[in-house]
């Protein structure tokens, strides 16, 4: 049996950093599951917000063994009131969520079923407090704690189920360029080739410039020009940089990468006659590089795609430097699929407490969900038939 504890305080966390660390050598590595990423949403969106910490930690003669990184929280969901149990990095406001793929529990390889058992036996035991509903998003498929914990869930007689959350494309890199333009098929491999030749014929002469942020101006600068490009390709939309703790994670994890701690930053934008048409904040774990944001400029001509164009010199650095993956994230915009060569699946957790309290407050709220349903469907007018829309040039190209 595993010593299990729940650590309530942030100070108590923050001090768990270096065996924390060492625990992820163990596991499977997952740069959103970094000291430096969940202790820094932490201090930006847990500090002063409603909700506690309920991390959970195991030990075995005082060796860490796993962590759930949870917390707890009130929630109106659809009007009706619950006490929400829920991951570290997810559950913000949708104007400055963080959107952290492959969540989850950080843990011991080859100890997933025990810390899986012990972790619902302390949950429907009151442990971990007093909840109604669980909600672990954005867990990788590949990730055996899934299944693990979900089984042992239904053991402890909670409702479960799982829903998709998406997937990440991603290309595992071979040995050389070439082999992946060959990995692709034709249609795809002419699109890259092309959006190449675009951007040479428009470039002109003095051709563009690939540049990365190695000194603490170059960040400054790089972070500076990604918030102009990305709020310049969300100009009919409210970009999420203009949120102020949003920015405030961002600048935090990105000045930490660049230093080197968990991580590092590969924060990059593409340059035409001196001027920056197409920016990347790329992260480097466990030799996978990790692509989170971007923006690019709309004053090029049609013909151009600065978006596709700065991905692919991406790829092709990582390549170059012996990188073992890149992965785009979750997503399904059309450029990520034309880029990638599979897809990885992303799914959440859902759970209800194994109380009558409980799903009496959840059955309510599905109830009161199908009841507004269904006066949307009747107000809404009668659907003619419509003719399927013109394809329309992504966005992100």
């Amino acid at each position: 049996m595993l010593e299990l504890r729940v650590v309530e305080s942030s100070v108590e966390l923050e001090a768990l950093a270096a065996e924390w660390r060492e625990l992820l050598a163990r596991s499977r590595q997952e740069v959103v599951q970094t000291p430096t990423w969940m202790l820094a949403w932490w201090r930006v969106f847990g500090s002063g917000a409603a909700r506690e910490l309920r991390a959970v930690t195991f030990r075995e003669r005082g060796r860490l063994i796993a962590i759930a990184p949870l917390l707890w929280r009130p929630v109106f969901d659809k009007f009706v009131p619950l006490r929400r149990l829920e991951f570290f990095c997810s559950g913000e406001d949708e104007q400055e969520e963080i959107c952290s793929d492959y969540l989850g529990i950080v843990c011991e390889l080859g100890r997933e079923a025990e810390v899986a058992s012990q972790l619902a036996s302390a949950l429907v035991g009151g442990r971990v407090g007093r909840w109604d509903d669980l909600h672990l998003v954005r867990m990788s498929t590949e990730d055996p704690m899934v299944e693990l914990l979900v089984r042992a869930l239904e053991v402890a007689r909670c409702g479960v189920e799982t829903v998709s959350a998406g997937a990440c494309p991603y290309v595992t890199l071979p040995k050389t360029w070439d082999d992946y333009l060959a990995s692709l098929d034709g249609q795809r491999r002419y699109f890259v080739r092309r959006s190449m030749r675009e951007l040479e014929k428009w470039a002109g002469p003095d051709g563009y410039t690939l540049k990365l942020a190695t000194t603490k101006a170059e960040l400054k600068e790089g972070f500076f020009i990604l918030r102009a490009l990305h709020g310049e390709r969300w100009s009919a939309q409210r970009s999420l940089f203009e949120s102020y703790r949003f920015s405030a994670f961002h600048a935090d994890v990105m000045r930490k990468f660049f230093a080197g701690v968990d991580a590092k930053l590969e924060l990059m934008w593409l340059e035409v006659k001196g001027t920056p048409i197409a920016a990347v904040y790329n992260i480097l774990y466990d030799r996978k590089i990790h692509f989170y944001q971007s923006g690019r400029k709309l004053d090029v001509p049609k013909a151009v795609r600065p978006g596709i164009a700065v991905h692919v010199l991406a790829i092709q650095r990582a390549i170059e430097m012996g990188y073992r993956e890149y992965d785009f994230l979750n997503g399904a915009s059309a450029y990520k699929s034309q880029l990638a060569l599979a897809r990885r699946p992303l799914v959440s957790i859902q759970a209800v407490a194994p109380n009558t309290t409980s799903r009496a407050v959840i059955g309510f709220r599905d109830s009161a969900s199908k009841l507004a349903a269904w006066v949307r469907s009747r107000r809404a007018p009668e659907a003619g038939p419509t003719e399927d829309p013109e394809p329309k040039r992504d966005p992100d190209e």
